[in-house]
């Protein structure tokens, strides 16, 4: 019976661990931005596409805007919540600095965030989709 105890208590010390969340199975993965507000978006296939990387252990992400890098603190909760804290970037000037700032705004109003066959959705606080990331 104690042996059954500590097996018990080990699958459940590995459920309730941090790195079950799903930010863990992201990490490393680079998730390039395909949709934002609905609106298909252009992949160049190069480190310029708008893109963000988690890292689960920092609660950090890094990535870029379409021309500038972004960093920043983010939270994730077990029942598919999702923030992003103040976002940092490199100030370059770039020559479609609108289509970075919506990204930027729209990384912004994230509040959950769904998976589905290999690609994260980001939704806004009403519950719509804004960016979608494969």
């Amino acid at each position: 019976m104690k042996g059954l105890t500590y097996t018990i208590a080990f699958i459940w010390l590995i459920a309730c661990s941090p790195k079950s969340f799903p930010d863990s199975n992201w990490e490393g993965k680079k998730w390039v931005l395909i949709e934002l507000n609905g609106n298909p978006v252009q992949v160049s296939g190069t480190d310029k596409d708008a893109h963000i990387q988690f890292d689960a252990e920092s609660k950090q992400i890094s990535g870029n805007g379409g021309c500038n890098r972004i960093f920043g603190p983010y939270e994730i909760e077990k029942n598919e919540q999702l923030q992003f804290g103040n976002l940092g970037s490199t100030m370059m000037a770039c020559p479609d600095s609108r289509f970075e700032n919506a990204f930027l705004e729209a990384i912004r109003a994230v509040r959950s965030y769904a998976y589905d066959e290999g690609q994260l959705i980001l939704k806004n606080g009403a519950g719509t989709e804004i960016i979608r990331l494969q």
